[in-house]
């Protein structure tokens, strides 16, 4: 019981409160179906869905997008619903869960080795 009270003030401190509750609800709707779409359409050179975010390799960006919406939501059974109709999501959340066997990780360490720095 103390851990969960803790939590729900948390909710307060960050603004998850019932009047803020259906603006949240309806941004994480619309961003999984950006997201679906995104991932569906694939690249305009290779046909079919696109594996990550910019391409076929993993990069940064997939993670950051990741790892929030794996812990926050897909893996709540209260809010694991919002993906039922986003299948390449689905499928994106395990490729990247399951990222040891996937042979595109192993180009992430040497692609971002050379990359350039992000400007400012």
């Amino acid at each position: 019981q103390p851990v969960a009270d803790r939590m729900r003030a948390l909710c307060r401190v960050h603004g998850a409160v019932s009047p803020a509750l259906a603006g949240i609800e309806s941004f994480t709707e619309r961003l999984i179906g950006t997201l679906e779409r995104h991932l569906a359409a694939g690249s305009a050179a290779g046909g079919g869905p696109q594996p990550y975010l910019l391409g076929g390799v993993p990069c940064r960006a997939d993670f950051a997008l990741y790892g929030p919406l794996w812990a926050h939501l897909y893996r709540d059974p209260h809010s694991r619903a919002m993906f039922d109709g986003a299948p390449h999501v689905v499928r994106w959340f395990e490729r990247l869960h399951g990222h040891a066997a996937d042979a595109a990780f192993t180009q992430l360490a040497a692609r971002d080795a050379t990359a350039a720095p992000a400007s400012t």
